[in-house]
């Protein structure tokens, strides 16, 4: 065994024998070790393998500014050695990683030992060595934070490289790998070199790509599937899963899930926004520091003047972006108050909140519902909106609305509305289920129903209860009552009855004083009961006062359905009786079956005696009526309808304590089709 080891041995070349003798001594004789490769350097100057035992050898024993002289005359003299471009690797992994391991630290040692022009031919020669788009990215980023003079080259090379594969790999988001490389890491780098002129044409292009990355990252809708992702680098091709548990998990295409999270993307926005503004020679400020919603459009406002005094091209594009950062932010606050599932992922959204159309006060003068204004044109048209305590930060959530609303006016005036466009389509704003939802929100803000209406026929929004909400408010504003009653008896039927409490404060949603009022509505039974009772019972209204109508079956409904939240349309009622006298008679069967109410019973009691002016009426239930008919009538009184309706009436005075919420739910399941047909 010991003969054949050494006939190896003999066989050896000689730079090979003097190699094998240092490794034998290494273990037992470092010095002895370090002697043999002396030795070989010096009978072998140009020997690879010997430079490269050396390199180890110090590398080893952590002799740090040895081991980077060894690297970096290997650099210049084997720059196609297979082993030195793995170990150059190394090193470029090590300065990349974030942990701080033996071997880690050992690697950034022996790099930060290197000169600068060393390291920079180090990190050259590894990007060159590299064929996948991703991992050269990487060491492109680490060369271009230590030397920003290749930022104009190398940078805007690789910016163009990570765009073409992002088109080659067909990916149907902006929330994939090489997108993210590009707007997240590469871009703040290039944007804030100085030494780096950009052009202008680029410098658009990438900035509409970063709005369109981070828009999507900070909306998009929270993942389906609850599969794990690896914890390496995936593949671009994959798409990528994160289980979900409560908590928001952004997933971005070809990255693992720590690779996904950015932890302050709008601020990260704010930042590119600002810098390649004063790459363009625009001038920002704090614009996007402003904690005042009313601050920044003033800003926006002084912007637009300097535009109307000037056709300098930059401040027109300024305004524009500017201006679009500002609504889509005010938007997405707005929406994530209005519903706050909307982007985390809850399950529900019976917390979410509905912009409603208010109503008018029984004796205030005028249709109960909204004028059908496109535009606002004059101040009388602005509604108010209205909130009550059960809303958190109303005022903040008002603000980023009307806010958003005046930013979507501007960007749609002469001078801008053609670029808008250009950019809503570049960015594929059309795929944005919640900018939908603000639109319908803007449009019913308007007055623009029918818009509204075809907004919401459309879009496809996981609060189903939201958009039937809204798009029963538009109906009811366009004077069709048929559908609203539709919607709204849908809607209160897929109610459970055990969610309902009390009467919600009606005050809340019914208003005085000229003009038109709107609501911010909480999405709960205990709110969505009254608004609904309220729009049937407006409906009703409309169709009983109504110059050509003389419907005493709308008349009748609209009694049943003002006992709910009583006594808060008494004036109602008394409308209601001036109308049947001044009729002198009134039909209505299902009376003694749906009111019960005993102050509507005394004034029907009344309004039948002989002081209140004997009138026809006509409400005893069929089967009692027909009952009455088939007696004998005497001196031409039927003295037995009377008494039906005395017995009748004293029978329906001691259901007065039953539950009214009861009773009308009752009502609008027994009496659907009934109410549906009466409001065609």
């Amino acid at each position: 065994m010991a003969a054949s080891m050494e006939e190896d041995v003999t066989s050896l070349r000689p730079e090979s024998w003097l190699i094998h003798r240092a490794k034998s001594c290494l273990k037992t004789d470092g010095c002895a070790a370090k002697a043999w490769l002396i030795t070989a350097r010096t009978l072998f100057p140009q020997n690879f393998d010997i430079k490269f035992e050396a390199y180890e050898v110090e590398k080893n024993a952590r002799n740090i500014k040895l081991a980077a002289k060894d690297l970096q005359e290997m650099l210049s003299s084997f720059k196609e050695e297979p082993r030195l471009n793995q170990e150059l690797q190394a090193v470029s992994d090590a300065l990349q990683a974030e942990g701080a391991d033996p071997k880690t630290a050992l690697y950034k040692d022996i790099f930060s030992a290197l000169p600068a022009e060393t390291q920079r031919q180090m990190l050259l020669s590894v990007i060159s060595q590299k064929q996948d788009v991703l991992h050269q990215c990487k060491a492109t980023l680490l060369i271009l934070r230590r030397f920003p003079d290749l930022v104009p080259d190398t940078g805007v090379n690789l910016a163009e490289s990570l765009l073409s594969a992002e088109k080659h790999a067909h990916f149907h988001t902006a929330l994939n790998c090489y997108r993210k490389y590009l707007v997240h890491d590469l871009l703040p780098i290039m944007l804030n070199c100085k030494e780096a002129s950009l052009a202008h044409k680029q410098l658009y292009k990438w900035l509409q790509k970063s709005i369109e990355f981070y828009i999507s990252y900070i909306t998009q809708p929270p993942p389906l599937d609850a599969g794990l992702s690896s914890p390496d680098m995936m593949s671009p091709t994959k798409k990528l899963t994160m289980s979900f548990s409560g908590k928001r998990l952004q997933a971005i295409q070809g990255l693992a899930e720590k690779d996904s999270h950015i932890p302050r993307p709008w601020q990260t926005l704010f930042d590119i926004v600002t810098a390649t503004g004063q790459q363009l020679g625009w001038e920002i400020g704090d614009f996007f520091m402003k904690t005042s919603r009313e601050a920044q459009w003033q800003e926006i406002l002084l912007l637009h003047n300097k535009c109307q005094q000037s056709d300098h091209s930059g401040l027109h594009r300024q305004l524009l972006y500017c201006t679009l950062i500002l609504l889509l932010q005010c938007i997405h606050d707005y929406q994530t108050r209005m519903d706050s599932g909307l982007f985390t992922g809850s399950s529900n959204h019976l917390e979410s909140i509905a912009l409603m159309e208010g109503f008018k006060a029984d004796g205030d003068e005028g249709r109960v519902h909204g004028p059908k204004h496109k535009k606002l044109k004059v101040e009388s048209t602005i509604p108010q909106i209205h909130s009550n305590s059960n809303i958190p930060d109303s005022n903040v959530l008002m603000q980023n609305m009307l806010t958003a609303f005046k930013c979507w006016e501007l960007l749609h005036v002469d001078s801008l509305e053609k670029d808008f466009k250009k950019l809503h389509s570049h960015l594929k704003a059309e795929t944005w289920a919640w900018l939908k939802m603000f639109e319908v929100d803007m449009l019913m803000y308007q007055g623009s129903y029918r818009e509204a209406v075809n907004l919401l026929l459309v879009q496809k929004q996981d609060s189903k209860l939201r958009t039937n909400l809204q798009l029963a408010s538009c109906y009811f504003c366009q004077g069709n009552l048929a559908k609203c009653c539709d919607v709204v008896l849908g809607i209160l039927g897929d109610m459970a009855f055990s969610d309902v409490s009390t009467p919600s404060q009606l005050q809340e949603i019914v208003h005085s004083g000229r003009g038109r009022h709107m609501n911010l509505l909480r999405c709960t039974s205990s709110e969505i009961m009254p608004y609904c009772l309220h729009m049937l019972l407006a409906c009703c209204k409309e169709k009983a006062f109504s110059p050509s109508s003389n419907d005493d079956m709308a008349l009748g409904h609209m009694l049943v359905l003002l006992q709910y939240d009583w006594p808060k349309h008494e004036a109602l009622l008394l409308q209601a009786v001036e109308k049947i006298k001044a009729q002198g008679c009134f039909t209505y069967n299902l009376f003694f079956n749906y009111i019960i109410n005993i102050d509507i019973l005394e004034e029907f009691a009344y309004i039948k005696s002989h002081d209140g002016g004997k009138l026809n009426l006509d409400i005893l239930p069929t089967s009692t009526k027909l009952i009455a008919q088939q007696r004998t009538v005497t001196r031409g009184v039927n003295k037995g309808v009377k008494e039906d309706f005395r017995l009748t009436m004293e029978k329906q005075v001691a259901r007065s304590e039953e539950n009214i919420e009861a009773l009308i739910r009752e009502f609008l399941a027994n009496e659907r089709e009934l109410l549906q047909e009466n409001l065609l």
